[in-house]
């Protein structure tokens, strides 16, 4: 899937908690700009009824 969509896949060490943690809120930030995107498309859907 990553190579399809032209993501870069890198792995790092258990050991490096500081880039974890960084990683892991970056997909927290995408993960709550997907679901509010989600929303609103939905919302429009029941707006344009």
């Amino acid at each position: 899937m990553c190579k399809e969509k032209r993501v870069k896949h890198e792995k790092i060490g258990v050991e490096s908690h500081g880039s974890n943690g960084r990683v892991e809120r970056a997909i927290g930030t995408l993960r709550e700009e997907l679901i509010k995107t989600k929303e609103g498309a939905d919302e429009e859907r029941v707006t344009e009824r």
